[in-house]
Parts: C-alpha cells; sequence; structure tokens
C-alpha cells in the first residue's frame, strides 16, 4: 500500500453470522473485529431489531438486548431474505431486506472504522458462503449505497478466502498440501489446497466437498466425523490442517476425529478464518501481486483464459480479456473500441484443463457497413457461473456521425 494509512475491512457472511476483520498499511496480518460487546465475540447473528413504533434499529448484542426487554423487534434470517428480494412487514411498514442488510454491514464498517481510528474504509471484501448472483448483486448495490465505488468491493466464496488465509501464513504450513474442515454442527465442509507447476505458473488445486452429519450425539458425531476423516485424508500429504465452525465449539469432545483429522499435522483452530482471508485477499486484489504467477483453481474460478485479436498502432497484437482463475463474479467485463476494415471478431478461449481450445468467431456483417475506423463496437463479457458465459457485441454508432442501430449479436459459451 502507500504511504497513507488504508483500512481494507473483511467480511465473511453467513446465512447465520456476521464477522469481520480489518487490515492496515503496515500491518502484517489482519485483526479481528469484537461485534458483540456483551458477549466479547467477534461474530454476531445476520438479525437486526427494530424499535416498536419508531424507524430505528439495532444490531449485535444491544439489537438483543432491546428485543428481550421487549422494547424492539426481531428480524431473523437477513441473508435468506435478501436472496428473497420480497419485502418484509413489521407492524404498518413495509422494508426490504437489502436495506436492512445495509444497516447491518454500517454497523460493522463503523465498528472497524472505531477501533481502527481511520475516518474512511478504502476497500471492502466479502466473503460467502452462497456464492449466488441474487445475493451478490444485492451486495454490491448495498456497499455502493454506502459510499464504495464498484472498483473498491471484492465479492469471493469461502473456498478463496480459505486459500488467502494458507498462502499468508508461512511456506512450511502448506507445501506439502493444507486442509479446512468447517463444521457447522450439522454440515461438515472440506477443503484441500495443493499445487502443481503449469507453463512457469503455479497452479493452486483446490478440492472441496460436503457431507450432512446425520447423528447428534456427541459420541456418535465423533464416530461419524472420524470415519469420514479416514475416508478423506487416507494417503494424502498435508502440512497443517485448519478447524472452522459452530460444530467445533458445540461439541468439544471429538477425540477420535481430532485423533485421525490432525495425526502428524500442524493443526490450527478458530472462527475467524474466513474473515481474515477476506482481508488478505483483498490487499492481494487491490495492491498484491504477490501471487500474479499463481493461477487459483477453484470453485467459482474461470479455468481458461479469453484472448481477443486486435491491432495496436498497425500491428497485430492479442488483447487477454479474461484471465485463468478469475473469479467468474469478478471477472465481467466492458470493452469499447474502433473497428478497421476487421471482418469478424476472433475469442480465443484456452482452459487450462484437458480441454480443446475455442475460438469464439462473430460476423460483423450483421452490422451496417460504414467508412473505415468509423464504427465503434462494445463487447461486453458476462459470467452467470463460472463454466457459463454470454457474450454480446453492441454497435455503438460513431458519435454525431453515425447513431447507434442497438444491433447486438450473442453469442453463448459453456467451458
Amino acid at each position: 500500500m502507500a504511504d497513507e494509512k488504508k483500512l481494507i475491512i473483511g467480511i465473511d457472511l453467513s446465512t447465520d453470522f456476521i464477522q469481520a476483520s480489518y487490515l492496515v498499511s503496515g500491518m502484517e496480518e489482519p485483526e479481528s473485529v469484537i461485534l458483540g460487546f456483551a458477549s466479547q465475540t467477534y461474530h454476531i447473528r445476520t438479525e437486526a431489531y427494530k424499535k416498536k413504533g419508531e424507524n430505528k434499529w439495532a444490531f449485535g448484542d444491544t439489537g438483543r438486548k432491546y428485543f428481550d426487554d421487549g422494547e424492539y423487534l426481531r428480524v431473523e434470517d437477513i441473508v435468506t431474505k435478501v436472496m428473497g428480494e420480497e419485502p418484509i412487514q413489521i407492524e404498518e411498514e413495509q422494508y426490504m431486506p437489502a436495506d436492512i442488510l445495509e444497516g447491518l454491514f454500517r454497523y460493522v464498517e463503523r465498528e472497524c472504522i472505531r477501533v481502527t481510528d481511520i475516518e474512511k474504509a478504502d476497500k471492502v471484501a466479502i466473503c460467502v458462503d452462497n456464492f449466488s448472483k441474487k445475493l451478490l448483486d444485492s451486495i454490491c448495490s448495498v456497499l455502493e449505497r454506502m459510499g464504495f465505488d464498484k472498483g473498491d468491493i471484492l465479492l469471493l466464496n469461502r473456498t478463496e478466502s480459505f486459500v488467502y488465509y494458507s498462502l499468508n501464513a508461512k511456506e512450511e504450513l502448506y507445501q506439502r498440501g493444507v486442509a479446512l474442515c468447517d463444521f457447522d454442527g450439522k454440515r461438515f465442509a472440506y477443503s484441500y489446497m495443493n499445487y502443481t507447476n503449469l507453463e512457469n505458473k503455479t497452479v493452486v488445486m483446490v478440492d472441496s466437498q460436503k457431507e450432512r452429519i446425520k447423528a447428534t450425539q456427541e459420541q456418535e458425531v465423533d464416530k461419524e466425523l472420524a470415519g469420514i476423516a479416514e475416508k478423506i485424508f487416507h494417503n494424502v500429504s498435508m502440512s497443517a490442517i485448519y478447524l472452522t465452525g459452530e460444530g467445533f465449539e458445540k461439541y468439544q469432545h471429538l477425540e477420535e476425529f481430532i485423533k485421525t483429522a490432525c495425526n502428524r499435522k500442524r493443526a490450527f483452530i478458530g472462527q475467524n478464518l474466513y474473515a481474515k482471508g477476506a482481508s488478505l485477499g483483498a490487499f492481494e486484489y487491490f495492491y498484491g501481486g504477490n501471487y500474479k504467477n499463481r493461477i487459483l483453481a477453484c470453485e467459482d474460478r474461470i479455468l481458461a483464459d479469453f484472448d481477443i485479436d486486435i491491432m495496436e498502432r498497425e500491428k497485430p497484437k492479442v488483447y487477454r480479456a479474461i484471465r485463468v482463475g478469475t473469479n467468474w463474479y469478478m471477472a465481467g467485463k466492458k470493452l469499447r473500441f474502433i473497428v478497421d476494415d476487421a471482418k469478424e471478431i476472433v475469442i480465443h478461449v484456452k482452459p487450462i484443463e484437458k480441454k480443446p481450445d475455442q475460438d469464439i468467431v462473430i460476423s460483423l456483417d450483421e452490422f451496417p457497413k460504414r467508412p473505415n475506423r468509423m464504427t465503434k463496437l462494445m463487447l461486453e463479457i458476462d459470467f452467470s457461473s463460472a463454466s457459463v458465459c454470454r457474450i454480446a457485441l453492441k454497435d455503438m454508432g460513431f458519435g454525431d456521425f453515425y447513431k447507434s442501430t442497438d444491433k447486438t449479436i450473442y453469442r453463448d459459451i459453456r467451458l
């Protein structure tokens, strides 16, 4: 970062809880932020509390106390309601879930600003456990209303956050692979990170899977988790393992699982991994470059380069529109350019997996015939997942000389 102090806020937003961390220039690693003052906890429930008869809101321990005292009403499952997009009826008024989420984000932001004594956050990263376009679009809209430019926002999933957190540790903790076990009491999520070399770049590979835990009694839960650990860790090399999730706090005597999963590995347990990973991911995304020769290949990452043939100063060149390993939600791009005597636009899609390259050829014959270099086009590349993409090529005309026809050509791509 520059000499001027800049504040990065990293937020982990799950269906049930929210927690935050911050990273300020000069800090070696992020710090977690206490959001529950009375309980002295780093995470609070994703709930909001409205004062009866007034448009006044509270969050965290304060809101819960007001609710327990009968002064406030409670709104639960904010994230789920945001995805539903239906207004919430509270007393005689209706409220949009995204507006309530904005209040929660503003509360978290204020606490980060308070503990750092920095007037304004420079960048924000939100890590979610449900990487859906509807939720991500709502989060982006909320953050923009809070004053963040679109270019100051990073959205990522929990696997990405885990990778950023792991790679920030000493190399000895990930050089032979590293695992994450996330247990919320009902669901066990497992991710294993390792890397390989490909064309002078390091590909960070992440294998993820989830298991539903059927048992409810601690002894049976321990036995079921140990069986899963025996299956997934069998003959897998790793340097360290991280344990996170409410389940490891709820069940504190999972001896058989711990013995199986953590044997001969460095083991760490904590509840702030995702929030800290979000801060570290934002630093890398906006200011870093430490991982420029690393390709992150995990869920929600695009596993192909998108190259476009262009002419620059009358010399043929290739412009890389989408870089392999980019998060699909952050990869969307709009490009404007002027065409000369070109008859087509060619986009080369080059997967790093064992899949054939694709050449997407868009003929310009459908657009009006105009003099050379008197047509401006806009190329938009938009992803709905890591494997599904829509390309749109639109006629923009040329200023006052030639009005746009709004003619648009679409191509759908599946990787």
